[in-house]
C-alpha cells in the first residue's frame, strides 16, 4: 500500500468520525513547496454528494520540530473569528493521522502565492538593497 493510498484512507476514517457521515477522499495529491511541512490537497466526497477542498499540512517524515499545532489551531480560529480571510480549520493534532505527526487540516482557499512573501506589502522600513523583497518591485504589478 503506497502512502497515498494509506494516508487517503486515515483521512476519510478522521473525516467520517469529525463530519459525523460517510466520507470518501475522491482525490489527493501532494502539493510543491512547504519547506518544513508536506502539503497536501484532498477531495472530499460526503455521503449526500457534497465536495469539500482540504488542505493538509503536517511535518515531513520522522521531522518532529517540536511544533504546537494547538497554538497555530487556535491562532487560526481566533484570526477567522476576527474577520480575518482564513480558512476554516476541520482538525488538528498529531495522532488521527497517524505515525505521530502533527498537522493542520484545513479547508482550501483559492488565490495565488505572493512571490515576494507577505511581507512585500506590509513592510513598515524599506528593503535591503538586493534583496529578494526588493528585486520583487522590478516584477511587473499583475505578478505580485
Amino acid at each position: 500500500m503506497t502512502e497515498t493510498v494509506l494516508l487517503a484512507q486515515l483521512l476519510a476514517s478522521r473525516l467520517e468520525a469529525l463530519w459525523g457521515a460517510a466520507v470518501e477522499i475522491s482525490g489527493i495529491q501532494q502539493l510543491s513547496g512547504g519547506a518544513s511541512r508536506e502539503s497536501w490537497g484532498v477531495q472530499a466526497r460526503t455521503a449526500d454528494g457534497a465536495e469539500r477542498r482540504l488542505i493538509l499540512l503536517r511535518e515531513s517524515g520522522g521531522a518532529d520540530r517540536g511544533r504546537d499545532v494547538a497554538v497555530q489551531a487556535a491562532a487560526m480560529a481566533a484570526a477567522r473569528a476576527a474577520g480575518v480571510p482564513a480558512p476554516e480549520l476541520h482538525d488538528h493534532g498529531s495522532e488521527a493521522l497517524g505515525q505521530g505527526r502533527a498537522y493542520l487540516l484545513m479547508e482550501r482557499l483559492d488565490g495565488r502565492r505572493s512571490r515576494g512573501g507577505c511581507c512585500g506589502t506590509m513592510r513598515t522600513r524599506p528593503c535591503a538593497p538586493g534583496s529578494r523583497a526588493d528585486s520583487a518591485r522590478s516584477w511587473p504589478a499583475s505578478t505580485r
